[in-house]
């Protein structure tokens, strides 16, 4: 809580002087303590207690704080050889496998829907393999730091915001970074491993529902619009899209062969040439090429949000752990 000079120093400052050859601990209770008889006034001199909840209970700075516990978090992530080869192996498995699905499609009426595919695959294997990871990791270092901020040993947003980084350095390294925030948002609410694999799926289906080809974003009903709005699978997988599509000026069409007697029904279907560039990709799925911008700046906002509903509910729940 504090040095044995600095409380002499502190009750110095609030009018109760410890007297000369007195013992300061027998000072500090007698000053602090409710007295039979005299209730009242020790009462009001007892409002001294409510300084102490606004005074610096941590011994180091807030500098050292975050030094010490963004080494120490980036340490652990390190030394745990285990989850970083796993990741390292999921996320070469994993492009391997999507590279082999993939490989050499042709830009054609069909190719646009096996693209637009792999595009959505891309987005959600980087968004799941990094969500789980946190989900499995983070709710387990929690009880510690309940109890280390219950010991005052470092400041409640010291620890949040160092593990923050520190997972932000080690998955940018390893992946792409995506989706950590709604892992930890679930790992805090829950406090619980399997409680938060649990009600991950249920959370984020919806999102990606409306974050991909499963539903045009035209088409989305009303009642949804808000859900389509935060999606944060949308707005990766638009920028995706634009990425692919918008500087691509032609797009074969694929002429079938007709009977020499085929009505101009016929005729006219077999020629029928649903994208001729790749501007009219975007446009069928609802895209505008000029929305790059927009969507990482709403990916951005999207992700601080849930970074902030994360952080208010640790500082509630480590609150509640002092108590």
């Amino acid at each position: 809580m504090g040095t044995t000079q600095g409380a002499l120093e502190f009750f110095n400052r609030n009018q109760f002087p410890c007297p000369r050859n007195f013992n300061p601990g027998d000072h500090y209770i007698l000053t602090l303590a409710i007295v039979p008889g005299k209730e009242e006034e020790s009462r009001r001199r007892t409002k001294v207690t409510i300084y102490l909840k606004y005074m610096s209970i941590y011994a180091s700075s807030i500098l050292t704080q975050w030094t010490n516990l963004f080494w120490r978090s980036w340490t652990s992530q390190y030394r745990d050889q285990m989850l970083f080869w796993t990741r390292l192996f999921q996320t070469i498995f994993m492009a391997l496998i999507l590279g082999l699905i993939y490989f050499d499609l042709d830009i054609s009426q069909k190719g646009v829907t096996d693209i637009n595919g792999g595009l959505f695959i891309i987005v959600t294997n980087i968004s799941f393999t990094n969500m789980f990871a946190v989900l499995t990791s983070f709710p387990e270092e929690m009880g510690i730091a309940m109890r280390e901020y219950g010991s005052a040993l470092y400041r409640i947003d010291s620890y949040f915001f160092t593990k923050t980084i520190s997972e932000v350095c080690f998955v940018n390294l390893v992946y792409w970074r995506s989706q950590l925030f709604s892992g930890y948002l679930l790992s805090v609410i829950t406090g619980d491993t399997t409680l938060a694999l649990s009600v991950a799926s249920l959370v984020i289906i919806p999102f990606m529902i409306f974050g991909g080809p499963f539903m045009n974003g035209d088409s989305t009903p009303d009642y949804f619009v808000w859900m389509d709005a935060i999606s944060w699978f949308k707005y990766s997988y638009e920028i995706m899209m634009i990425n692919q599509w918008e500087d691509l000026d032609y797009i074969a069409c694929e002429n079938k062969t007709v009977s020499a007697n085929a009505t101009q029904d016929e005729i006219c279907d077999a020629q029928k040439c649903l994208f001729s560039n790749g501007l009219e990709v975007l446009d069928y799925n609802s895209m505008d090429k000029d929305d790059v911008g927009k969507d990482l700046a709403i990916l951005g906002a999207i992700c601080a949000g849930v970074y902030l509903v994360t952080f208010v509910f640790l500082l509630i729940r480590a609150k509640r752990s002092k108590e």
